[in-house]
């Protein structure tokens, strides 16, 4: 029976995990993509900055702690919050 619960557990946690990510990544998508994919739409930029693309899960996870370090913790992304990123949202960054 506890072996049971262990693996309930273990594929719950899993799962909220996966969640937890694909919102992340969502939230990511909606707020970065003017800047940071290979042709920026936003004006005056001709590249990404710092070359830095986030249109894929990979680059999304290879960029995870610096999108934690400039969205969550310091609030320097996006500047000025040109992007209207709620705190919520910052929030859900973080987990």
């Amino acid at each position: 029976m506890l072996f049971i619960l262990i693996m309930w557990l273990s594929t719950a946690l899993r799962r909220a995990e996966a969640e937890g990510l694909a919102q992340g990544r969502y939230i990511v998508l909606g707020r970065c993509w003017m800047c940071h994919v290979a042709k920026p739409v936003r004006l005056g930029l001709l590249r990404p900055p710092k070359g830095v693309k986030l249109e894929t899960e990979a680059q999304i996870a290879r960029q995870a702690g610096a999108i934690l370090l400039h969205v969550r913790l310091t609030h320097a992304m996006p500047p000025a919050n040109l992007a209207m990123i709620s705190e919520s949202e910052r929030a859900q960054i973080r987990t």
